[in-house]
Order: structure tokens, then C-alpha cells, then sequence
């Protein structure tokens, strides 16, 4: 085998309208958690393309209730994921 060195790793990602369609499912409107989203700057900065997002069972993601219930929600429905790429 070859010492190349491993320089790759697996990431968990999803789409940024993701966390609307969990949302939904969760009995909160599209445009509700779109709102959330957007006051909370739960988002990349303008030309990142995606930000990555750690799990912390203790921890608030946003300041927005909804948003921390939704990430909460997605991690819990996903054991052993400890980080996500959200693509905007």
C-alpha cells in the first residue's frame, strides 16, 4: 500500500432548505423557518458556499428557539454525526 498521506475525510452535509424541510416535519411553516434562518443569521457569510455546524447536546446553534429545535432534532435522528456542512 502506498504512503500517500490520507488527506481526505467524510463529511455529513445537507442543503440549506433542509433545515426547512425537517422544519415542516417538525409542524412549523416553510416560511416561518425561512424567517428564523435569516434573523438569526443562520447562515454563511456571502460567498462561503456552506458553514459547518458542531454537535453539543448542551448547546444553542442559533439564537432562534427554532432553529436550535431543528439542529437539535437532526443530530438526535443521527447518532454518532459530531459535525455537518450546511450548503448554502
Amino acid at each position: 500500500m502506498s504512503d500517500f498521506p490520507k488527506v481526505l475525510e467524510a463529511i455529513w452535509s445537507m442543503q440549506n432548505s433542509d433545515i426547512n424541510v425537517v422544519g415542516v416535519h417538525m409542524g412549523y411553516d416553510w416560511n416561518q423557518v425561512c424567517d428564523e434562518i435569516s434573523t438569526s443569521c443562520f447562515c454563511a457569510e456571502d460567498g462561503d458556499g456552506a458553514f459547518t455546524v458542531y454537535y453539543d447536546k448542551n448547546k444553542d446553534y442559533s439564537s432562534s428557539v427554532i432553529i436550535n429545535e431543528i439542529m437539535h432534532a437532526i443530530f438526535s435522528h443521527h447518532p454518532g454525526v459530531k459535525s455537518l456542512q450546511i450548503i448554502n
